[in-house]
């Protein structure tokens, strides 16, 4: 998908689109025999594909790209252009869902065998809320994932995490595996309530990496390369 408000950040040409653009363009996929893939861009995932030139290849090929993070519509602002919509991996998940339910459409969840939560426990949340979904999975080492090369479903929600997940999408997609498959990172767990979502202000205002920190020290070199170096790479025109 192309718009001549995008922006060329880390080497991604980052697209600028509405979200009533999404909410169209992710409905015309699901009605159509083509797979596609969503990607969802953070100031992490920019920092990534700035040094891994086959994620950055993934990320400019993505059939829809979605603004997920503050610091992307930072970007955009300090090259004077303002983002349309920004859209969490989570809010963009549930949109999803509800197109599958709608649907009656079948999900695949490729969840991290060493993460928080295991496809299973995923499976019990989509359930209880979407009962016309029909939900299959497999808990995958995301450095080594392996599917049954007969497996397919509409949509595929992938959390391996950047750049796993984008990886694993873009090898389905080449197989026509799906209609719809897209990286949501830490969804699950804020969706099983694994892990608490920061309150809606301090993710209006950017400070979410903040509660996330608090929740997970562990993640510091991500918020340091999301929240310093990223928008160094900006300021210097990277």
């Amino acid at each position: 998908m192309t718009n001549n408000q995008s922006v060329r950040i880390c080497g991604v040409d980052v697209t600028n689109v509405s979200c009533v653009e999404i909410e169209k363009a992710i409905s015309r996929f699901l009605q159509e025999n083509i797979a596609r893939q969503v990607v969802t861009i953070n100031p992490e995932f920019l920092y990534t594909a700035r040094h891994d030139k086959d994620f950055r290849a993934v990320l400019n090929s993505a059939d829809l790209q979605v603004v997920d993070g503050f610091g992307v519509s930072c970007a955009f602002f300090w090259r004077g252009k303002r983002v349309q919509c920004r859209m969490t991996g989570v809010e963009l998940m549930w949109q999803l869902l509800d197109h599958a339910d709608r649907g009656r459409l079948s999900v695949f969840l490729a969840t991290n065998a060493f993460g928080l939560t295991q496809w299973q426990d995923m499976h019990n949340v989509i359930r209880l809320r979407y009962p016309h979904i029909r939900v299959i999975g497999a808990n995958m080492d995301p450095h080594a994932p392996h599917i049954d090369p007969e497996t397919s479903a509409d949509i595929v929600l992938c959390n391996f995490g950047a750049p796993y997940q984008e990886m694993f999408i873009h090898m389905l997609k080449d197989r026509n595996a799906c209609r719809v498959g897209i990286g949501v990172g830490g969804a699950f767990d804020f969706a099983t309530g694994k892990v608490k979502r920061a309150p809606h202000w301090m993710r209006r205002c950017g400070c979410e990496w903040l509660f996330r920190f608090a929740q997970q020290p562990r993640r510091i070199k991500r918020i340091i390369r999301a929240v310093i170096i990223f928008p160094l790479y900006v300021l210097r025109g990277k």
